[in-house]
């Protein structure tokens, strides 16, 4: 990947925490890794602990950063997800799956948060 590509990422990640602690949420993980995958963030609200897949792209220009969850991506991040849950003892949560995406460069992007993008 290349550093100003990876540079944008990482921004885009500290922007969705940003957009989550705004609205009440706690950050409980940054890049959250295991042997099975990687979850770009977990936080919690109320009852509910949220994996959160974040995907930047500066332009729409070669597809939206949607299509970059391929149901393989999907699968990592629910592998990962069991693991932490298995790992934190957190059974007694209710859990969902959210995307957000940022498009546009950074002085000026849309963000874009879907609640429950897809199912466990």
């Amino acid at each position: 990947m290349n550093p100003s590509r990876k540079c944008f990422g990482k921004w885009a990640e500290e922007a969705a925490c940003a957009f989550f602690q705004k609205r009440g949420y706690d950050i409980l993980e940054k890049n959250y890794r295991t042997p099975l995958g990687e979850i770009d963030l977990i936080i919690r609200q109320g009852n509910y602990i949220v994996f959160v897949e974040v995907k930047a792209r500066t332009s729409d220009r070669y597809g939206g950063p949607e299509e970059a969850i391929t149901d393989w991506k999907k699968d990592r991040i629910l592998k990962a997800a069991k693991w932490y849950i298995m790992e934190k003892g957190v059974e007694k949560f209710n859990f969902r799956f959210d995307c957000v995406f940022f498009i546009g460069e950074k002085e000026n992007t849309k963000i874009h948060h879907i609640v429950s993008a897809f199912e466990a």
